[in-house]
């Protein structure tokens, strides 16, 4: 048992350096890809990633961070199909709410319905609702200009109620995004984001 105790406290310990030691403000800047900021918290494994490509408009993306060995995996505090809400009413309609970042409402929206081979394209109101014959889909596509196209699979066809949440289209998702650490620099490896080569500052 003691034994024990001394390995986990040695882990905890080596843990934590670790990450104290690696944590901090990363930048990338090159005329390929950009320029880009990585901030990396140990306090509480969040992270702060800042994109600014030459030719594009600036992204941005947040969430949590943790090392397996030399690789960081980060994960967006956001992914791409947000429900907020989703429940069944007392009504022959299906009714679809979409809000922004703010949870306001997004008032204008192109909503597409799809069952097997047939597909019915919907407007809102001026509220943001969208009502709908009360037939099964199985599934649902909704874009706006300057947001991120959300597309989602209905699994239960009982549930006649859904509000979703769109998110700017700057905004990044990284849903276990890989970047490896080498020799005191940090690598992004995704083909979105050539040429990314994080320093410490």
């Amino acid at each position: 048992m003691r034994f024990l105790q001394i390995i986990l406290t040695i882990y905890i310990f080596v843990s934590f350096t670790t990450n104290k030691n690696i944590a901090g403000i990363y930048k990338s800047k090159n005329k390929i890809g950009g320029e880009a900021t990585l901030m990396l918290s140990e306090k509480d494994s969040t992270y702060d990633f800042q994109f600014n490509p030459y030719d594009l408009a600036r992204s941005n993306s947040d969430g949590t961070w943790h090392l397996n060995n030399d690789t960081f995996i980060l994960n967006s505090y956001y992914q791409p199909v947000q429900v907020i809400d989703s429940y069944h009413f007392n009504s022959d309609s299906l009714l679809i709410k979409v809000i922004d970042e703010k949870s306001i409402p997004i008032t204008y929206f192109n909503c597409s319905l799809t069952q097997s081979a047939r597909k019915l394209y919907l407007l809102p109101n001026s509220k943001g609702e969208l009502f709908s014959p009360n037939i099964y889909f199985d599934s649902i596509v909704i874009s706006s200009i300057g947001y991120h196209t959300i597309s989602f699979k209905i699994k239960d066809p009982s549930i006649n109620f859904y509000e979703f949440q769109m998110r700017s289209a700057n905004y990044l998702y990284f849903t276990s995004q890989l970047f490896f650490l080498k020799r005191k620099k940090i690598y992004l490896a995704d083909s979105k984001f050539p040429s990314l080569k994080f320093s410490k500052k």
